[in-house]
């Protein structure tokens, strides 16, 4: 084995594993990106029902839009909406937000992709 030792040889407790990981780990992300995925409707109110976010990363939350025009309406809102966020989660967490032409799931199914149950086929 080579000078370079990847993990520290000492005791580390659970606890400290996940509040470190809650903190700046994996868990943090996911937990941060849920609550701004979550914020989505809240901030951008009747827009919700023609985008989606998709995408959190370092700093610039990505949303899909339904149709060419609603790029050219919301264009004018994001600067709004990166505003509404900073007040929602307390700090400038979403410092840009950039839409993209897409496909949301549907949203009469309460926003989630539908999800056909398995049949005994799918397991050959």
């Amino acid at each position: 084995m080579s000078g370079n030792k990847r993990f520290n040889d000492d005791p580390v407790s659970l606890e400290e594993l996940i509040r470190k990981s809650l903190n700046s780990g994996s868990l943090y992300l996911l937990f941060q990106n849920n609550r701004i995925f979550g914020l989505w409707p809240r901030v951008t109110g009747e827009a919700a029902k023609n985008s989606e976010p998709y995408l959190f990363q370092e700093g610039i939350l990505y949303a899909w839009v339904t149709a060419s025009v609603y790029l050219d309406k919301y264009r004018y809102q994001l600067k709004e909406w990166v505003e509404r966020y900073r007040l929602e989660l307390g700090a400038p967490v979403v410092e840009e937000i950039r839409l993209r032409l897409g496909k949301i799931r549907n949203k009469e199914n309460g926003n989630k992709p539908k999800i056909e149950p398995l049949t005994p086929k799918d397991w050959e």
